[in-house]
């Protein structure tokens, strides 16, 4: 089911979409709206099943909104308002309206919004079947596709164009990026459980996301329990104050954050990119900044210290080829030798502990973000440990780290050997049953590869491998069957069908039919019509005479 909130009041608003964050009902946030008028476009374009309202807004007040809802939709969305206790009279109105409760924003806890909600499905159910769920993945494919864009795991600008059609992220229109690097911190961490901090750092991501797209459109990236990276994306003309609105975002949000859930928020900016494929040079130099914060000076900047050698900083990315081979294959031995030579590294400098915390958190950010359901796969490695994987935080020594890295890479091995033992040849399959569905379409390796969120040498090698013939070559089969099709269908000119089934033209329709089927597409369309005009022989067994068939 999909909620939409619909108040004016950011501290409420935030404190809401909190509740239901935490509710037990399944419900999918779809977007939030300041006023009546706003909410009309939204509920327009996601047709949510439950509207949470405010009363007194601006442009359209709650009450008009339920109206016009009521007289465009019917009685789907169901509504449930908000109000103050001066504001009874006009609760008492909006309850003729046939909203199913309100709630009193004073006396709003977790228990009188479930309840609320709990009535509001009731008769959404009494109204309607429930609606289908979203896709499951499509935010674990974002966050991966980040983490390979901020660890430089691209193949080439083609690969990533292609990811951002899919997932629908834009870069476009702005001159320059930027990442920023926070870490959340709190007094009471070490009192709370795992699930609690989990709470936490979701409930202050979920602040994060509403509070920084209002200074610069940003992507906020979860790395793992207490560390995010901010993607900003920055529009030209505002390059003399542009620093000054990154200080007041950071700096609001912190504020925010302290407030309302006692959380801490340190961090660094990198130096601004023309390009979003260099936003890993961003997140190094945000890393390597982040170092030199302190109480006194909680977030930095870049000048003149970001531009010293980066000591501090392990680069991932010289490890490209082996990290996405790791993750990408589910290659066990290959991950074994990228941690071997990172802790081989460290043996033989036991004092560069901050850069061994860097390349340790590295290789957790790709681990939680480049598996599926990565955070249950990492937490079950560190069940015996009371912290779990955070238990990486408190580790005080290049080789303690080291040591939690060898647990790490020994616990995702097995996993590795476990998974890719069917991996491959499901994905294969995937692939064959793409390019039935999508045969009529233009289909390349780059672009069926991003739809599958691996790299495109890769998936010819797995086709090759798992196949009878090459990728283009099963592509080619696809296309050919299909044209069969429609010339035995004999409505279509052999130039349309070349144009529905996506090639360039008809005379390259023509040669890889040939080269299909031994003979070009004119022929097997006389073949087609010799066939269907061609008189039918009598069949002795039907002619009646049975005592003599011949």
């Amino acid at each position: 089911m999909k909620v939409l909130i619909v108040e004016d009041e950011p501290l409420v608003l935030i404190g809401i979409k909190t509740l239901l964050q935490n509710s037990s009902h399944r419900l999918q946030l779809c977007q939030t709206a300041s006023n009546g008028c706003a909410a009309l476009e939204i509920i327009e374009q996601e047709r949510p099943e439950i509207v949470i309202t405010d009363i007194r807004m601006p442009k359209m007040d709650g009450l008009e909104l339920i109206r016009t809802c009521r007289r465009k939709y019917g009685e789907i969305p169901v509504f449930i308002i908000l109000t103050n206790y001066e504001e009874f009279h006009l609760a008492k109105e909006a309850l003729t309206l046939g909203v199913i409760d309100y709630l009193v924003k004073l006396e709003l806890t977790a228990d009188t919004l479930d309840q609320a909600l709990q009535q509001a499905l009731h008769r959404l159910n009494e109204l309607a079947p429930p609606a289908p769920e979203p896709p499951r993945f499509l935010q674990f494919y974002k966050e991966r596709f980040f983490i390979r864009l901020l660890n430089n795991l691209f193949e080439n600008e083609e690969q990533f164009q292609l990811e951002c059609r899919d997932l629908g992220l834009s870069f476009e229109g702005f001159s320059a990026f930027v990442t920023c690097y926070f870490q959340l911190s709190s007094a009471k961490l070490t009192e709370m459980t795992a699930r609690q901090q989990m709470d936490l750092y979701a409930s202050s991501l979920d602040m994060l996301q509403n509070i920084l797209p209002r200074y610069h459109s940003c992507y906020c990236v979860p790395l793992d329990a207490r560390h995010l990276a901010v993607l900003f994306l920055l529009p030209s003309g505002e390059e003399a104050r542009r620093n000054q609105l990154l200080t007041d975002a950071v700096g609001n949000a912190s504020a925010m954050l302290k407030s309302y859930y006692g959380a801490e928020l340190t961090g660094a900016c990198g130096t601004p990119v023309i390009s979003p494929l260099a936003l890993h040079e961003s997140f190094q130099a945000a890393r390597h900044l982040f170092t030199q914060t302190d109480p006194s000076t909680p977030f930095l900047l870049p000048d003149s210290k970001s531009s010293h050698s980066r000591q501090h900083v392990f680069n991932m990315s010289l490890f490209k080829d082996s990290i996405a081979r790791a993750y990408e294959e589910y290659d066990a031995q290959k991950l074994s030798d990228l941690v071997t030579s990172i802790t081989d590294l460290f043996a033989e400098h036991p004092d560069h502990y901050v850069q061994a915390m860097d390349a340790a958190s590295n290789i957790l950010y790709l681990s939680l973000s480049l598996i599926s359901d990565g955070e249950t796969v990492v937490s079950s490695i560190f069940s015996a440990s009371p912290a779990g994987y955070r238990s990486l935080y408190s580790l005080t020594t290049a080789g303690q780290v080291m040591d939690w890295l060898r647990t790490l890479c020994d616990g995702l091995c097995h996993f590795f050997e476990e998974r890719k033992k069917d991996y491959k040849n499901h994905i294969v399959s995937g692939v064959r049953r793409y390019i039935q569905e999508h045969v009529e379409e233009k289909l390349s390796l780059n672009e069926v590869a991003a739809a599958f969120g691996i790299s495109p040498s890769y998936l010819s090698l797995l086709f090759k491998k798992y196949s009878d013939c090459g990728f283009s070559e099963y592509v080619s089969q696809m296309k050919i069957s299909r044209a069969k099709e429609l010339i035995q269908g004999g409505t279509m000119k052999i130039y349309e069908i070349a144009d529905q089934l996506g090639f360039e033209n008809a005379f390259y329709f023509s040669k890889v039919f040939k080269k299909v089927e031994g003979c070009s597409p004119r022929d097997y369309q006389y073949q087609c019509c010799s066939a269907a005009t061609q008189p039918s022989l009598p069949d002795p067994l039907r002619t009646g005479n049975d005592k003599n068939p011949e």
